[in-house]
């Protein structure tokens, strides 16, 4: 055999190798993968929260390219394709991507047949962001406008009244324009009563604000209890755990607030608290052994 012979056999060999090891260690790092994505919940939460990222992206451009499509062909008037977007990405996209999916279930009719209104839900992590896409946010922290696309798609779409909380006055100033705006166009006010992430683990909320009711009830427009069931097992950062599941939310009836007056902002703030407490332990599982009490945030020179 010459020498020709010798290296057209190595190199016969060679390619042999190469067209069957290359797709054995492909499969090989995908089971890895796969089996590391199963066995360990640090690598679920890992993935998991990448994607939660991803799609925050995704739901930001596609209701950024909606609302310009709409101001460009219909001006200021409002077609909601930005919203069709958005629930696309929470319907659809985020059973895929992270394996969390919403189910109203109760009270849905009253996301769509009463306006004006004050919507008030509890208000647990970041994963809030996403859960509430299915009836969208009217109401966010002036701090949102400082986050890339997220902040720009809120003003873009008018669906945001971002409000500041570093005084009283400006907050105070910001829900009077909002409440107006809210009954002037017959829309809803979404606020989240708790008024920061609880990451509560053990069925809890926090100590509600006020401004919700406030507002309510200086304007005589109804409130109307959104509760989404506790996260703690779906999502927990402080744990890295990311397991993903179904996250059950419950609409409540109208409160009317027609006759009431400002001394009675007290009692109903504790009667709805009372009532989304009680609905928040119904709907969801029992606290784990693992669940920390719930430590109300220490008291800051905010609006409430």
């Amino acid at each position: 055999m010459g020498s020709n012979d010798t290296l057209s056999a190595d190199a016969l060999y060679l390619d042999t190798l190469r067209t069957s090891w290359l797709p054995a260690t492909g499969l090989f790092i995908a089971l890895f993968l796969v089996v590391a994505f199963r066995a360990f919940a640090i690598v679920r939460f890992t993935v998991r929260f990448l994607g939660f990222v991803w799609l925050l992206f995704v739901a930001s451009v596609s209701g950024i390219l909606a609302t310009l499509f709409e101001r460009a062909l219909f001006g200021q008037k409002r077609l909601y394709l930005h919203k069709h977007s958005l629930h696309f990405v929470s319907n659809y996209l985020m059973p895929l991507v992270i394996n969390v999916r919403t189910e109203i279930i109760e009270g849905a009719e009253y996301l769509e047949n009463t306006r004006p209104c004050v919507f008030i839900m509890n208000h647990q992590s970041e994963l809030d962001l996403l859960v509430q896409l299915s009836f969208l946010i009217s109401d966010a922290k002036e701090e949102f406008k400082k986050i890339p696309l997220i902040g720009s798609y809120m003003v873009l779409s008018r669906d945001a009244v971002f409000i500041k909380r570093s005084n009283l006055a400006d907050a105070m100033a910001t829900v009077t324009n909002a409440t107006k705006e809210v009954i002037d166009r017959k829309v809803s006010l979404h606020v989240y009563v708790e008024g920061t992430r609880s990451y509560q683990e053990t069925n809890d909320l926090l100590p509600f604000k006020k401004g919700a009711f406030h507002t309510a009830i200086g304007n005589q427009i109804p409130i109307i209890p959104i509760v989404a069931e506790s996260y703690h097992g779906i999502y927990n950062f402080r744990n890295k755990m990311f397991d993903g599941g179904v996250v059950k939310i419950k609409v409540l009836p109208p409160i009317s607030t027609v006759g009431l007056g400002p001394d009675d902002v007290g009692t109903m703030l504790e009667s709805c608290r009372d009532l989304m407490h009680k609905t928040l332990i119904e709907i969801s599982q029992p606290a784990p052994k693992w669940a920390k009490a719930l430590k109300a945030p220490k008291s800051k020179k905010k609006a409430e």
